[in-house]
């Protein structure tokens, strides 16, 4: 992992209605971390007010799409 270049991942099931996309992740602690986003900043930069951080993201796992 790249230490200089973080991934922030964040949760929100208003975000996750209107997408129907699900990432799976896995955390810096190496658990599987489920997100509706990432970004490269603690700011998420969206306008969904049930928005929840879920730490800093190592690896990308799959996207799952309904």
């Amino acid at each position: 992992m790249d230490i200089t270049t973080k991934t922030y991942g964040w949760y929100s099931d208003k975000q996750f209605s209107v997408n129907k996309k699900l990432f799976y992740y896995k955390d810096i602690y190496e658990n599987t971390v489920q997100v509706t986003m990432i970004s490269s900043t603690k700011n998420h930069g969206t306008k969904f007010d049930d928005m929840m951080y879920r730490g800093i993201m190592k690896s990308y796992i799959k996207k799952i799409e309904s």
